[in-house]
This record gives C-alpha cells, structure tokens and sequence, in this order.
C-alpha cells in the first residue's frame, strides 16, 4: 500500500473489493502521510515495505490508522519478479496483497529496543571501519616485504610503537601514520558507544542468562537480545536459527535431497556476532571446542566456526525459553557422561 522512492512516498488505497480508491505521491511528512489517510483512518490497515525510512512511516501511522504492518522485501517475490515496474504498481500489488491476507510481515519491536538496536548496530559499523583500516596496514607492511615483530601483536602497545618507528619510506609511512590515527580515533568512539549502551540498558534477568553461555559478553548479550525479542515468538530452535540465516540450504526433488551452504536469509547482525562469539566460545567451552575440532580436521575452520555459532544460537533459545543459566553438562550430556570414564590423559584429548 505505501512504495518509497528517496525522500517521496506512493500511496495506493483499495475497497475489499480490490479496486482502487485513492493513489497519491507525498513527502515523508508525517503531516502529509497522516493528511492522505485522514478520511479513512478509522477504517484503512496498511503495509509498508522494509526499505529506508520504513521505521518513520510505521511509527507515524502506528495508532492513527486501523492497523500497519510491515512487509519483508526479500519475500515479496511477485513485485521483485514482475516485467513491469513501477511505484504505482508496487503499491496497488502490496495492496492487494494485504486484501488477502499474503503478507510476509515482520516483527517489530517497540522503539525502546529499536533504539538500542541502532546504537548496537553503529558500534558494529565503527568496528568494522576499524578492521578495514587493520587490514590496509596489513597490506602496506605486505606490499614491502615486512612482517609483524616476532610474538607481537602488531596492533597492540609494542606493536603500535614498531609500526610508529619503523622504517618503510613515503609514502608508506604517512599513510601507515594516518590508518593509525583513524584506528585509534574509531577506538574511543567505540567505547564511547559502549557507555552509552551501557546507561541506556538494564541489566534485565535475560542478559544475564545470555552472559552465562561462554563467548557471550555484555555488548554481544544486548545484541543478540535485541535482535531476537522475545523469545515465545520462535516455535522452535530451527526458527530461531532460520531468522538468522544459520540453517542450511536444501535442494530436494523425488528421493534426492542435498544440503548447502547456510541461507544466509537472515539477520545479518546475529550471524555476524555469533561467529564472533563462536571463536571465543570454543576455546572455553570443552562441549563447544569438541564440535569446532571434529568440523574443523572434515571442512575447515570457517565452516566449524558457523557450526559453532549455531549450536550456540541453540543454546540461547534453550537458556531464554527454560529460564536456567547454561549449564555445561545440560548442552553436551554426552560428554560429561563419558568423559567421567576416562582417564585424566584420555580425558584431556577426548574434550580437545
């Protein structure tokens, strides 16, 4: 029913009959958007695509006008397919869409937590600005043959004092200098976010339930419980990691069936902070450290690295919907069972 293009908005109005009542083009106002439906606003449900400023016009007609949902645009396959494609047509095909009852709607959350959403998410950017400029030094230091000191991390306080003294010629030096001075920079924005978080969100009985599971901290527990919401919407542990685009990808025809990649169909943030989480949690977690070893000597490590963050993202629906802190011998029964069998040597190489 409502189509986006930059800073204007399309506008279709249907009967149940699907013929076209009213179509117009205004500003993203929320005088001019609230304006259009001003006759109807008792009686009128809308559907918004998520795209650009979807949040503004679902927080403007929110209460004003029967009901708003939001669609979600990858799913809308018969206005990304169709031949003809125009705004007024986008709008008029949502519209009927919605007469039938073939939304695709998405979970909107209330504007506490798409506020901290936001904050989370620009913290993440700023961190990824700063692996960005890590990697360009990487490659100046590459592109001349030099290497990181031996047992340093380059990036660290000896490092960053080799890479301020070291001798490379301009102008490397000046532009290693620079990527220095835009790090350090993004550093204390990125812990400057982190307060703000840290003022803006309760310690809820939730996060503390995440921060029990190994490799989830503080910044990384508000994430994910931001992302997900409430927990009673996912049916099962196989929603949940379907909504994070963690499940694989599946081609059956007749009695043939193959298992991709993952779908990557999903919230792109939870994946990205569960295999971050991922890496810390198999160093720490004997059950976790197992699935990362066993996946690792058959695929490699980027692919034990997902199975590790989805069996993680498993064990976030069991802690959120049980209400327990994690518990090691409850995620991986098996492991304790038998490694009270075995000798302390054994034992060891069984849990590595």
């Amino acid at each position: 029913m409502v189509q986006f293009l930059g800073s204007i908005i399309t506008i279709v109005i249907i009967d149940d009959r699907g013929e076209k009542i009213k179509e117009g083009v205004v500003k993203t106002d929320e005088d001019e958007i609230k304006g259009f439906f001003a006759p109807y606003k008792e009686n009128v449900s809308a559907v918004v695509e998520t795209c650009l400023n979807w949040v503004f016009v679902h927080r403007t007609l929110r209460g004003y006008i029967r009901e708003i949902k939001v669609a979600q645009t990858y799913k809308l396959r018969i206005i990304a397919e169709a031949k003809v494609k125009t705004d007024s047509i986008d709008a008029n095909t949502l519209a009927q869409m919605l007469r039938i009852g073939y939304i695709p709607e998405i979970y909107v959350p209330d504007d506490k937590t798409l506020k901290l959403r936001e904050l989370i998410r620009a913290r993440i950017y700023l961190v990824r600005l700063k692996t960005r400029l890590k990697n360009k030094i990487h490659s100046v230091l590459d592109k001349n043959g030099f290497r990181n000191p031996p047992g340093t991390d380059l990036f660290g306080k000896a490092g960053r004092q080799f890479l301020r003294t070291m001798t490379i010629g301009n102008p490397e030096e000046g532009i290693i200098a620079r990527y220095l001075e835009l790090i350090e920079k993004l550093e204390e924005n990125i812990e400057a976010f982190e307060i703000i978080v840290g003022n803006n969100v309760d310690e809820t009985p939730e996060i503390k339930l995440l921060r029990s599971i190994p490799g989830i901290g503080r910044i990384s527990s508000h994430l994910l419980l931001a992302e997900i919401g409430p927990i009673g919407r996912f049916r099962n542990k196989e929603r949940l990691c379907s909504f994070a685009g963690l499940c694989p990808r599946i081609y059956a025809s007749g009695e043939v069936e193959r298992r991709g990649h993952i779908s990557k169909a999903g919230n792109a943030y939870m994946r990205w902070i569960l295999t971050e989480c991922a890496q810390v949690a198999s160093r720490h977690s004997p059950g976790l450290r197992r699935i990362f070893c066993r996946i690792q000597r058959r695929h490699g490590g980027k692919v034990a690295v997902i199975a590790v963050a989805r069996r993680m993202l498993e064990i976030v629906f069991a802690v959120l919907s049980r209400k327990e802190e994690f518990s090691e011998t409850k995620a991986f029964p098996k492991l304790s069972r038998y490694a009270s069998k075995l000798s302390t040597s054994r034992e060891r190489s069984y849990i590595v």
